[in-house]
């Protein structure tokens, strides 16, 4: 059994993973919290976009936006329009240029520290503009306590991948999610997907620290208040003007 990166293998099943997700719905969802704030003319930056389902809808009302992903497998399979970047979000090529940055489907949890968490609120800030917003949503214990030992087999999954299992470290807060793939000479490949289930006090500490002004918390997806006992909660701030 041999390991390999995040997103080698699984990139291009990855929409079908993720079919059951209401992705116009969603990206209304940004779209309404985005102009509550902002017109439609902004420049708008979507990090960590994975395949470019979001971006899709979202170019539709915002035609300014640009989009950066990691794994350069995730960006190369819709092919996303206009200006798309394979980049660490916590180190973005861009200058303060945004005055809209969102962030979908807890992929912030993907940073492992709270040291690179800080960073990453740090660059989110410097590519704003003054007022400028931060939308993302993440994940919570409550979420990873209901999927703590789970394994999923090849008959709720894309042919391709053998079974998924996912299991969480309460100790660490680690979130640990596996996908198994059968090689074409029979080797057996797995990818191993970690992510860091953050105490909800610890983004208010953060968004302190890094001078931003934390407008909303809602219960992600919805316009309910958010709160520590959420599986998902979606934050909104905003760089001071």
């Amino acid at each position: 059994m041999r390991q390999v990166r995040p997103y080698t293998l699984l990139a291009p099943y990855y929409d079908e993973l993720m079919s059951h997700i209401n992705y116009e719905g969603w990206s209304a969802y940004i779209i309404d919290n985005i102009l509550n704030y902002k017109k439609n003319n902004s420049r708008v930056l979507e990090i960590a976009a994975g395949t470019g389902q979001m971006s899709a809808y979202i170019r539709k009302v915002f035609s300014k936006l640009y989009v950066t992903e990691y794994s350069p497998e995730m960006l190369k399979v819709n092919s996303p329009k206009g200006l798309a970047v394979a980049c660490d979000m916590g180190s973005l090529p861009f200058r303060p240029l945004f005055d809209a940055v969102y962030c979908t489907f807890d992929s912030v949890n993907y940073v492992l520290s709270k040291l690179k968490l800080l960073n990453l609120l740090r660059e989110i800030n410097r590519v704003l503009t003054p007022g400028g917003i931060f939308c993302f949503d993440v994940s919570l214990e409550k979420n990873s306590l209901k999927y703590e030992k789970a394994v999923i087999y090849n008959d709720d999954l894309p042919e391709a991948i053998i079974s998924q299992k996912s299991c969480y470290n309460r100790k660490s807060r680690i979130h640990y999610n596996y996908f198994y793939f059968a090689s074409e000479h029979g080797e057996i490949l797995y990818e191993k997907h970690k992510q860091k289930i953050y105490p909800f006090e610890v983004y208010r500490e953060l968004f302190i620290r890094t001078g931003f002004e934390l407008l909303k918390c809602y219960k992600a997806f919805t316009y309910k208040k958010g709160k520590d006992s959420d599986e998902r909660v979606f934050f909104i701030i905003r760089k001071p003007l």
